[in-house]
């Protein structure tokens, strides 16, 4: 059986460590607090959203290859949060609204019309 290494989460060269610990702290708590409620799930994607703006401000995208990877990233999370703001509805069930019920129970025909 393999043993499971648990690597140290090394600082980049750029930030200072009082900050990192700081945000380390917060993120910690707010995602405690995520287990039991979708609000905080939010209030963690949002702040999700801010250190990719500071990354995209600071010229060090999440993806080295892709420049605006980060900014990319800012603009999707908030659409995330906005859903954990509403309690994390089924997608599924969403769509289906704006679709309408679909097929009715006005079927027992069988496909033909009566006429007379």
């Amino acid at each position: 059986m393999a043993a499971a290494v648990l690597l140290p989460i090394e600082a980049e060269p750029h930030t200072d460590a009082p900050a990192l610990g700081c945000n380390r702290g917060v993120m910690t708590y707010v995602a405690y607090r995520g287990l039991d409620s979708w609000t905080f799930i939010g209030i963690g994607w949002l702040l999700h959203t801010a250190w990719d703006l500071v990354h995209h401000l600071k010229g060090n995208p999440i993806l080295p290859f892709y420049h605006d990877s980060s900014m990319a990233c800012a603009i999707c999370d908030p659409v995330i949060a906005l859903w954990c703001f509403r309690g994390g509805p089924s997608l599924i069930a969403l769509v289906r609204g704006w679709f309408g019920p679909g097929r009715t129970t006005d079927h027992a025909h069988g496909g033909a019309s009566a006429t007379s």
